[in-house]
């Protein structure tokens, strides 16, 4: 097959190659936020920042890419990708989240580029709040809201934010039935 008609290579075909991975990554994310037996991961030492910054990380290079939305009071960069929270997610959830995910993706620098081309990133619901409390899922129906609870939600194109709750991250009893 001639490359300069691979489908591979249509701009739609691509689009939708980097949904579907999107896809993939989220659902192991998600999946992974509540894996039994894994243990706590430490508490960051760096202080929080407001916004976005380069800093150094125990486990991945330092990065810089524009995220899609503002991101809130907390910010972590132990994966590949930025990680926030508001000031009353504990750092042990965000790190949590940001250890995984450089977990899942050590080896595939090609989704790492792509999530940073898109701006994605993953926001820590509070222990008491539920995801639409975020303002990255604040705008979705009722019944959505409902379906999201206090455990998490995937990133879509139009939306790159990634969703977990804090008590998901930090293995401890979910509200579900409460």
């Amino acid at each position: 097959m001639n490359p300069s008609t691979s489908i591979a290579n249509h701009p739609y075909q691509t689009r939708k190659i980097a949904a579907c991975c999107l896809f993939a990554l989220v659902a192991l994310f998600l999946i992974s936020c509540a894996l039994p037996g894994q243990r706590p991961i430490a508490a960051a030492t760096h202080t929080p920042t407001s916004t976005p910054t380069v800093t150094p990380s125990p486990t991945a290079v330092p990065y810089s890419y524009t995220p899609a939305r503002p991101l809130l009071a907390k910010i972590v960069t132990t994966g590949p990708i930025y990680v926030t929270g508001d000031a009353t997610v504990p750092d042990a959830a965000l790190n949590a989240a940001g250890a995984i995910l450089a977990a899942m993706l050590t080896h595939r620098p090609d989704l790492v580029e792509a999530l940073r081309r898109e701006g994605a990133f993953i926001a820590v619901a509070p222990r008491d709040k539920k995801i639409c409390s975020l303002p990255y899922f604040s705008d979705e129906s009722q019944p959505t809201c409902d379906r999201f609870g206090y455990g998490g939600a995937g990133a879509t194109l139009g939306n790159p934010v990634t969703a977990c709750g804090e008590r998901n991250l930090l293995k401890e009893p979910d509200r579900i039935g409460l």
